[in-house]
């Protein structure tokens, strides 16, 4: 009992988890959708629901692109990815996405396709 209440007190925003949710269904019963994953159909629907501000990134250092970021990711980008979901599900989805923003905009797709993840791993357990 007292994990359940632990756990549900660190969902996300039900109102962000609902707007997400309309918006990835909407995009499922796009026909160009057919064939793409559901991970990449949630960070669609992330980035559609909760757009980065005009002239967020203000990087402060330049960060190429790296393919497997995500897989084996440095402790600091861990560390980040962690604080941002803390703050997502404290102040909001949207929130935290802002935060990640200033960053640099590797941070903002890392954080996507983490929050993705995070979100998919709810949805099956709920």
């Amino acid at each position: 009992m007292e994990e359940q209440i632990k756990k549900e007190s660190l969902s996300f925003n039900p109102e962000d988890m609902e707007k997400i949710k309309t918006e990835t269904e909407r995009l499922r019963l796009s026909p160009e959708n057919k064939n793409v994953p559901e991970k990449e159909i949630i960070k669609s629907s992330l980035k559609s629901v909760f757009p980065p501000e005009e002239e967020t990134f203000s990087p402060k250092e330049e960060i190429a692109g790296a393919p497997d970021y995500l897989k084996n990711p440095s402790l600091e980008i861990k560390n980040k990815l962690a604080r941002l979901e803390e703050i997502s599900r404290k102040k909001g989805i949207n929130e935290a996405i802002k935060e990640a923003g200033r960053e640099n905009p590797f941070l903002l797709d890392a954080f996507h396709d983490y929050l993705a993840e995070k979100i998919m791993e709810e949805r099956i357990v709920k």
